[in-house]
C-alpha cells in the first residue's frame, strides 16, 4: 500500500484542464516542407546555367551597339597599327577551317536541337508545332545563302579589276590566268559571327521561365505558379460560363493526353536543353572571340562595316518584322503552353494636395511653418487676414443670427458694475 492520499477522500476532484498553449515568438507554428537534398552536380549544374544566363540574356540592343563602335573605331584604329602576326591570323588555323568554313552548320546543330525540344515541349508534342518553330531557322539559312552566295558576290565582282590584264572581267577568269583580282570584299566573317550571334541571342527566348514549368509538371493541371510569372494554356477560354472563373488557371484547358505529352517531354528533355543551352553560350562566346580577331588582322573598315550592317539587318528583317508580324512567330510563342510573366503594376501618381493659403487684407500670403501661420511675421496693419480667403473646413461653427450681438457689442463686468452705482441725478 502507498501512502498516497485519496484524492476522492480529501474532496478534491481531478483536475481535466489542458496545458497552456506557448504564445509569442516561441510557439510552435506549421512549417513548409523542406526540399530534397540535392547532389554537388546538381548544384554545379545550377551555377552553371546562372552564368550561362548572363551572358545570353544580354539586350540585344547592348550587342549591337558595341559591334558597331568595335567593326568602326576598332578597325580603323588596327588599320593604322598593324598587329603582329599569330596563329590567329593565319587562314590556315583550325578556328577558320574547322568553325568559319561551316560556322553556320554548327548553328544548325547545336540551336537547331535546342529549337526542336523546346518546340516538342510547350507544343505537347505537336507536329505542326514544332514545324513552325524550325521554319525560322530555315528562313535564317536562307537569309545567309542570300547574302553570302549573291548579294557579296555580286559586289565583288561589280567593283572588280584584274590587276595584270584590265581586259579580264571576270574574277574566276582573272584568278585562274594567274592574275590577281582586285575588289571591295565584303567581309563575309564579320556577317557571319554578327548574325550567328544574334540568332543564338534570339532563339534562347524559349527557355525564359523555363524552371518554374517543373511545378506544372509535378503538380498537374491547373496548378502551376511561380514566383516569377506562371505557365498557362494559350488556348484562352473554357468551354463553359460556369467555369468561367478559372479560364485564367494554368494548364486548365489542356487535355489529359497533351498533358501527360508535356510532363513527359519536360522530365526527359529538360537535361538535354540545359547542355544545349550551355553550348549556345560557348558558340556566343567565340563568335565575340572569332569577331575580335576578325577586327583585328582580316579586311579594312569598310568592308568590316558593311558586312557587320548586313548581319544587323538580315536580324531586323526577321526577327522585328517578319516573325513579330507574321508567321512563324517569335521563339516561344505559339505553343500550347505559353510562360507569363508577372506584370508590374503601374505606379500610381500620387495627387499632391493643393496647400491653403491665408491673405491678409492686403491680399499678401501669411508665411507658413509646419501648417500653421506666422502672424508674428506681418506688420500691425496685416494681421487681420481675409475672411473670404481663409481655409473652411468642415467641423466650422455656422455663422451667427443676423439679431446676435458682437462679441464687440456685448456688456463687460466694468461696464455693468459701473451701471449698478447710483446715478448723480437721484442725489
Amino acid at each position: 500500500m502507498t501512502n498516497t492520499p485519496n484524492i476522492k477522500k480529501l474532496g478534491r476532484q481531478p483536475s481535466h484542464r489542458r496545458p497552456p498553449v506557448e504564445k509569442g515568438r516561441w510557439a510552435s507554428k506549421g512549417t513548409k516542407p523542406l526540399p530534397e537534398q540535392q547532389s554537388i552536380k546538381f548544384i554545379i549544374g545550377v551555377i552553371i546555367t546562372h552564368l550561362c544566363r548572363k551572358v545570353l540574356f544580354i539586350e540585344t540592343r547592348v550587342k549591337i551597339t558595341l559591334y558597331s563602335l568595335a567593326l568602326f573605331f576598332g578597325s580603323l584604329v588596327f588599320d593604322f597599327v598593324p598587329m603582329p602576326r599569330t596563329y590567329m591570323s593565319s587562314k590556315e588555323s583550325i578556328f577558320n577551317v574547322y568553325f568559319m568554313k561551316i560556322g553556320w552548320a554548327w548553328l544548325i546543330f547545336i540551336v537547331g536541337s535546342f529549337v526542336y525540344l523546346t518546340s516538342a515541349t510547350y507544343g505537347c508534342g505537336k507536329r505542326n508545332i514544332i514545324q513552325q518553330h524550325m521554319i525560322r531557322l530555315i528562313i535564317g539559312t536562307g537569309m545567309w545563302g542570300l547574302m553570302t552566295k549573291w548579294l557579296f558576290v555580286t559586289l565583288e565582282q561589280a567593283t572588280g579589276t584584274c590587276l595584270g590584264k584590265a581586259a579580264i572581267d571576270d574574277k574566276w577568269l582573272c584568278v585562274t590566268s594567274g592574275f590577281q583580282w582586285h575588289s571591295f570584299d565584303v567581309s563575309g566573317h564579320a556577317f557571319l559571327l554578327i548574325y550567328m550571334n544574334l540568332v543564338t541571342v534570339e532563339e534562347k527566348n524559349s527557355r525564359i521561365g523555363w524552371g518554374s514549368r517543373s511545378s506544372g509538371a509535378e503538380n498537374g493541371a491547373g496548378s502551376s505558379s511561380a514566383e516569377s510569372g506562371s505557365w498557362s494554356s494559350s488556348s484562352g477560354q473554357n468551354k463553359t460560363e460556369s467555369d468561367h472563373s478559372s479560364a485564367e488557371t494554368p494548364l486548365r484547358s489542356l487535355t489529359n493526353n497533351e498533358f501527360s505529352t508535356f510532363k513527359e517531354h519536360y522530365e526527359v528533355f529538360t537535361p538535354y536543353i540545359r547542355v544545349l543551352f550551355i553550348c549556345m553560350t560557348l558558340l556566343s562566346l567565340w563568335c565575340d572571340v572569332l569577331l575580335a580577331c576578325t577586327v583585328v588582322y582580316f579586311h579594312t573598315m569598310p568592308q568590316k562595316v558593311v558586312g557587320g550592317a548586313c548581319a544587323m539587318a538580315a536580324w531586323y528583317i526577321t526577327y522585328r518584322v517578319m516573325f513579330k508580324n507574321q508567321w512563324p512567330g517569335l521563339p516561344g510563342d505559339g505553343g500550347l503552353v505559353r510562360y507569363q510573366g508577372t506584370k508590374e503594376k503601374p505606379k500610381e501618381v500620387s495627387q499632391t494636395k493643393k496647400k491653403p493659403v491665408i491673405l491678409t487684407k492686403n491680399n499678401q500670403p501669411v508665411p507658413m511653418f509646419m501648417g500653421m501661420p506666422l502672424y508674428g511675421a506681418l506688420k500691425k496693419d496685416e494681421k487681420t487676414p481675409s475672411n473670404k480667403d481663409t481655409p473652411s473646413t468642415d467641423d466650422a461653427s455656422p455663422p451667427a443670427a443676423p439679431d446676435a450681438a458682437r462679441p464687440s457689442d456685448r456688456p463687460t463686468i466694468s461696464s455693468l458694475y459701473r451701471s449698478s452705482k447710483p446715478s448723480n441725478a437721484w442725489r
